[in-house]
C-alpha cells in the first residue's frame, strides 16, 4: 500500500509538471503569434498567383467592417517575380532608443521624423493582409496594384498590414505617386517601430526585427503600384 501511494504521488507530480510545461509553451505561442478578437473582425480569403500562374498562395484579409473588406475589389494582388531594385547608395536609419529592430532605405526616399507616441497600434480602418501559407523560411514578394475602378475616384487611403515570422520586410514603390510606409512589429499586439518613410518612384525601405513578427502600414492615394517583399534574414 505504501509503495502504491508513492507511485500515485509520483504520477501526480509528473502530471503537474507536464501541465505547467504546456501552459508555458501556450503562453510563448500567444506572445509570438498575432491574434485578433474574432467577434470584432471580418475576414475573407483570396488565392493569388504569379503572372505566369506557376505559383500561388492564399491571402487572408481582416478588417473591422465589411465595408473595409469591400475595398479589395479595387486592388489587384499577384506574386511578384521581378528582381528587386539594387541596394545602391543605401542609407541606414539612425537607431531608435528602445527599438531592437533596424532599418535602411534607398537614396531618394525620405526618412520621416519619429513619432512613436502618435502612431496607433492598429488604425481602425486597417485592412490586415496575412500570408498564412507562406513557409516559415521562404522568401515571398507581393505586388499590389490599383485597378480601373479606383481611377478617377476620390483619394482612397487604405492601410495594409503584412505579417510574417522573423523576416526582413521591404516595400518598394514603382508608381510615380509617392506612398508613406510605417513599419511595425508584433508582441502581444502591433507596435510602431518608429521607422517611417516617404517612398518616391523606384525607391524602397526595409525593416528587420530578429525576434518579432514584422509588418508594414502602407498609405497611398487612389493610384499605386508597390511590392512588399519578405526575406528570411534572421537565423
Amino acid at each position: 500500500m505504501k509503495n502504491l501511494k508513492i507511485l500515485l504521488f509520483g504520477i501526480l507530480l509528473v502530471g503537474m509538471h507536464l501541465t505547467s510545461c504546456k501552459k508555458e509553451v501556450n503562453q510563448q505561442l500567444q506572445q509570438g503569434t498575432p491574434s485578433e478578437n474574432k467577434a470584432n473582425v471580418f475576414e475573407k480569403s483570396l488565392t493569388v498567383y504569379s503572372a505566369d500562374k506557376t505559383s500561388s498562395t492564399t491571402l487572408r484579409f481582416r478588417a473591422a467592417s465589411k465595408e473595409q473588406l469591400d475595398k479589395m475589389r479595387n486592388v489587384e494582388f499577384t506574386l511578384a517575380t521581378q528582381p528587386e531594385l539594387p541596394a545602391e547608395a543605401e542609407l541606414t536609419a539612425p537607431a531608435i532608443k528602445g527599438e531592437e529592430g533596424f532599418s535602411s532605405y534607398a537614396k531618394g526616399a525620405t526618412l520621416l521624423p519619429t513619432s512613436i507616441t502618435t502612431k496607433p497600434a492598429l488604425p481602425p480602418n486597417a485592412i490586415q493582409v496575412d500570408l498564412p501559407q507562406m513557409p516559415k523560411v521562404a522568401d515571398m514578394a507581393l505586388n499590389v496594384v490599383s485597378v480601373d475602378e479606383a481611377v478617377g475616384g476620390p483619394a482612397d487611403i487604405t492601410v495594409f498590414y503584412y505579417r510574417s515570422n522573423y523576416h526582413r520586410i521591404r516595400v518598394t514603390n514603382f508608381h510615380p505617386r509617392s506612398i508613406i510606409v510605417d513599419f511595425y512589429n508584433y508582441f502581444n499586439g502591433w507596435h510602431y517601430s518608429g521607422f517611417s518613410y516617404q517612398l518616391f518612384q523606384n525607391t524602397y525601405a526595409w525593416y528587420q526585427h530578429c525576434t518579432r513578427t514584422v509588418g508594414a502600414d502602407v498609405t497611398h492615394g487612389n493610384r499605386y503600384n508597390y511590392v512588399v517583399r519578405f526575406v528570411r534574414f534572421c537565423q
